[in-house]
């Protein structure tokens, strides 16, 4: 947080503070959102391929760190660690059907309605928020 405020987070069964995390403001966030702007017109530029490859590389990420993340998420939250697993996995799922769907992305020709003229449909990325 941009003011250095933080609250603590408990564990809900033991009661156990397991962390300090920054408690984030109004400021913070436009200043996220901001730079999300900033960072969408480099990932904007990249090829479908890019961005895919990208989406595979955080999915991995997600995948090689599972273990800590489905710990995290069941001691944050009191849920069985099985169950934090399957989140886990779930969760992961949905940037790999992103990342393919990034290789999938192509233009539409729509029937004209009138003669001489083509409709063209170009799917591109949109940005943040």
């Amino acid at each position: 947080a941009s003011d250095g405020k933080e609250f603590s987070v408990y564990d809900p069964g033991s009661r156990a503070e397991l962390a300090k995390v920054a408690d984030l403001g109004a400021e913070d966030v436009r200043r996220a959102v901001a730079d999300a702007d900033l960072a969408w017109g480099s990932w904007r530029k990249l090829l479908a391929k890019e961005r895919g490859q990208a989406l595979q590389k955080w999915g991995a990420e997600i995948r090689a760190n599972a273990e800590d993340l489905a710990i995290i998420a069941s001691s944050e939250s009191g849920k069985p660690i099985a169950e934090a697993r399957a989140e886990v996995s779930y969760a992961v799922s949905f940037i790999d059907l992103y990342a393919a769907e990034a290789t999938r992305v192509r233009g539409t020709i729509i029937p004209p309605t009138s003669p001489n003229r083509r409709l063209f449909v170009q799917k591109q990325p949109v940005g943040p928020c």
